[in-house]
């Protein structure tokens, strides 16, 4: 599945933490490599991770292999972009 024209469009703007997504993930990034861990604002230990999956219908397996990513890195928070 490609990346929306509108998450493209974005791409050149800073994140969070002013870096430019452009650098972070290049001119045309692959959903998978989109994957971002982020701190809350005022608890930086309290962190959530950002999954975009490439397929239409995430299935078991992919929900599996987030939850293991998760655990790893401690991490007790996650949203899809489907």
């Amino acid at each position: 599945m490609p990346v929306s024209p509108s998450l493209c469009a974005r791409v050149g703007k800073s994140d969070a933490n002013g870096v430019l997504l452009q650098e972070k993930f290049g001119d045309a990034p692959k959903r998978e490599d989109l994957v971002i861990l982020v701190p809350k604002r005022d608890d930086p230990t309290a962190q959530i991770f950002v999954f975009f999956p490439d397929e239409a219908k995430v299935g078991v397996k992919s929900i599996k292999l987030y939850a293991e990513r998760m655990k790893e890195e401690e991490v007790k928070r996650a949203i899809m972009v489907c």
